[in-house]
């Protein structure tokens, strides 16, 4: 299956290239995502997206929450690595 990079904040958002903000996926999930959370042509912020997903996917008995993470997340693949 041929992949792609997805910028999880984009970069017109202020996303940079740093590998922190680039997941790797296949292009039928990179396809999905922007069917799914792209509207007029921008794609929508993670509040919209947890609104679509709360409004439309998620079983009606859950309610997906949207926090911005105060301070970054470490990296796993530093830690030990002394």
């Amino acid at each position: 299956m041929p992949i792609t990079k997805h910028y999880r904040k984009p970069e017109g958002r202020g996303g940079t290239r740093n590998p922190r903000n680039v997941s790797t996926v296949t292009d039928a999930k990179e396809l999905a995502f922007n069917t799914l959370f792209t509207s007029k042509r921008s794609v929508m912020t993670p509040h919209e997206i947890a609104h679509e997903l709360n409004t439309v996917w998620v079983d009606p008995d859950y309610y997906l929450i949207v926090k911005k993470k105060s301070v970054p997340e470490p990296n796993p693949l530093s830690e030990g690595a002394d």
